[in-house]
C-alpha cells in the first residue's frame, strides 16, 4: 500500500517538476523525454529498490496494469483477488493528489521564496551542452526561405 502511494507521489512530483516551465531541466524534447522516463524508474526504485518482496511485480504505480494483474490472479485465487482490488486505484490516486498539493503549496512556494531571496526571477542560464545542441539544431534545420 505504502509503496504504491509513495511511488506515485515521487513519480508525479518528478513529472510536475519537469513540466513546469521554471523548473524544467532542458528545453530539448529528447532530453525531456529521457528525464521523464528516468523519473518513473527512479520512483519505482526509491520505494521498492530491486526487491520483489512486496509483490511479485514490484511497485506497479499504474492502476490499469494493476487491474490487469488482478484479472490474471483470478486463475489462482479469486477470493483473495477481490479482497485487495480496491488498493490498486485508491493508493496511486492518493499519492498523485498528495504530490500535486506538495508541488503547488510547498515546492513552488519554496522555489519562489528562494528566487526572491537571491534577487532574480529567471531560471539558470543554459549550459554549454544546451547551447551546442541549440546551435546544432539551428544548423541542421532547413532554411525556410
Amino acid at each position: 500500500m505504502m509503496a504504491e502511494l509513495l511511488g506515485t507521489f515521487c513519480y508525479v512530483f518528478f513529472y510536475l517538476s519537469q513540466t513546469e516551465e521554471k523548473t524544467v531541466i532542458s528545453q530539448i524534447e529528447t532530453i525531456h523525454c529521457f528525464v521523464l522516463a528516468a523519473a518513473f524508474i527512479a520512483a519505482r526504485t526509491i520505494v521498492a529498490g530491486n526487491s520483489k518482496e512486496w509483490s511479485g511485480f514490484g511497485t506497479i504505480m499504474n492502476p490499469a496494469i494493476a487491474i490487469g494483474i488482478f484479472f490474471a490472479s483470478w486463475f489462482n485465487d479469486i477470493g483473495n483477488a477481490f479482497k485487495f482490488v480496491w488498493l490498486y486505484p485508491v493508493f496511486p490516486l492518493m499519492g498523485a493528489v498528495a504530490a500535486i498539493f506538495f508541488f503547488e503549496f510547498v515546492y513552488k512556494k519554496t522555489q519562489q521564496m528562494l528566487s526572491e531571496h537571491e534577487g532574480g526571477e529567471e531560471g539558470p542560464p543554459p549550459t554549454e551542452f544546451e547551447k551546442d545542441m541549440d546551435a546544432a539544431i539551428a544548423k541542421a534545420a532547413p532554411d525556410s526561405d
